[in-house]
């Protein structure tokens, strides 16, 4: 509104009414969004947003990464045998293992992978309240325990 005049009651009036549709379609936009990713989760597939360790994202769907789910497997064997996470952390920075980015495990990264079991074990994505579940998303086989 190049002749914008906060004295005139019409102008405020205008840009107020902008303003009110503006916020109306940012929110409609917002819902869209989150519709799609619900319905992106009930058929299976990653909601968005960067790939979880041991994936990758390829054409927006999530498959396997060898070096990552080698990785991911350890964690959650040593787990299941009932090591501790700051020795989960020691035994994979002996070993020599680093995280996507080059850098040592940390005791957050490895609660961070251990909390992601549903994923790894039996495919099952979150969002939300919405949930979906890939048979192809499952790096842990019960068989592999």
């Amino acid at each position: 509104m190049p002749t914008y005049n906060g004295e005139n009651r019409r102008d405020v009036l205008i840009r107020q009414i902008r303003e009110a549709i503006a916020e109306d379609n940012r929110k409609e936009v917002i819902e869209r969004l989150l519709k799609g990713r619900q319905q992106r989760v009930r058929n299976g597939h990653f909601p968005g947003g960067n790939a979880p360790y041991g994936y990758r994202l390829r054409k927006k769907r999530l498959i396997p990464h060898l070096t990552e789910a080698a990785v991911v497997r350890e964690i959650i064997r040593l787990s299941r045998c009932g090591t501790v996470t700051n020795e989960i952390v020691s035994m994979l920075n002996a070993q020599g293992a680093k995280r996507r980015n080059g850098t040592p495990w940390t005791a957050r990264q490895v609660r961070a992978i251990l909390s992601r079991r549903e994923l790894y074990e039996r495919g099952r994505i979150h969002y939300g309240h919405v949930n979906g579940e890939s048979e192809r998303l499952i790096l842990i086989r019960m068989c592999d325990a």
